[in-house]
């Protein structure tokens, strides 16, 4: 089944698309987040042999094992229960195995998953891992049109590919490298940055990147009113009259290091 796509209007009633993620990256995704838990896993037990081997304690022997195998059964259930949930909210919809496949976790409106979500859709993971294999999982990603499985339907979430390869015009490329020298980044805390989902990052960057071929009137017209719908997420309300095209400018540089992957290419 091939990928498909998704669009969602804007308030300032521009048509955003998202590359929803298919089985095959989905899978891969799975298979590198499990590696690792694996990988945790053997580097532990391992650790936890060497160390607890009986006379290294002496009389305390039995005592310190069965701690440490306590522990160890602690942490294996911690991992196995806890890690998608765990990363997808602190990496703002993201595991290590997404983050190398270029995969987000977000809401079905392009918002941020929320903790509940994230919590939601990794418990289910029990149901869709049923009756072996991750069976059910697969089934529905494989027959959902938005690849979704039950996880993502209780959640509200969908796995979108956050990462494009194609890369923009040069010549945009260039404009807005001119357009962004002596612009300061604007002081975002981390946890404000949490409040801009993937559809305010494409968003920003489509301003970015055309803003330099718009007249001045254009420019003025579209950066108030992308301003007023962005800035108050960064906790700076917009000052009528004032400039919001550098507002923006510097919202970009702020952002652009969490969101941008052509960072990573060298273009800017």
């Amino acid at each position: 089944m091939n990928q498909g796509t998704i669009d969602i209007k804007t308030p300032e009633h521009i048509r955003l698309q998202y590359q929803v993620a298919g089985l095959g990256s989905r899978s891969a995704a799975f298979l590198i987040d499990n590696l690792i838990i694996f990988v945790v896993l053997v580097v532990l037990s391992i650790a936890i042999i060497v160390v607890g081997r009986p006379g290294n304690w002496g009389s305390f022997s039995g005592f310190v094992a069965d701690w440490m195998y306590a522990v160890f059964f602690l942490i294996v259930f911690l991992l196995n229960s806890g890690y998608f949930a765990f990363f997808e909210y602190f990496w703002a919809g993201q595991t290590p195995g997404k983050r190398v496949m270029g995969l987000q976790a977000v809401s079905k409106n392009g918002e941020p998953i929320t903790f509940l979500s994230a919590i939601i859709r990794n418990f289910l993971r029990l149901i869709d891992s049923m009756p072996f294999f991750y069976a059910v999982g697969m089934v529905f990603v494989f027959i959902h049109p938005r690849h979704q499985r039950l996880g993502d339907l209780a959640a509200g979430t969908i796995v979108i590919h956050k990462l494009k390869g194609k890369k923009p015009d040069k010549r945009l490329v260039r404009t807005l490298r001119r357009r962004l020298t002596g612009i300061v980044p604007l002081p975002i805390e981390d946890l404000a940055k949490k409040r801009f989902s993937y559809e305010d990052w494409q968003l920003l960057h489509i301003y970015a990147m055309r803003s330099g071929d718009l007249s001045d009137r254009e420019r003025w017209d579209y950066s108030h009113r992308i301003a007023w719908h962005l800035l108050p997420k960064a906790g700076i309300e917009p000052q009528p009259g004032a400039n919001q095209d550098m507002m923006l400018l510097a919202l970009f540089l702020a952002l652009r290091e969490d969101w941008d992957p052509l960072l990573t290419q060298g273009l800017f």
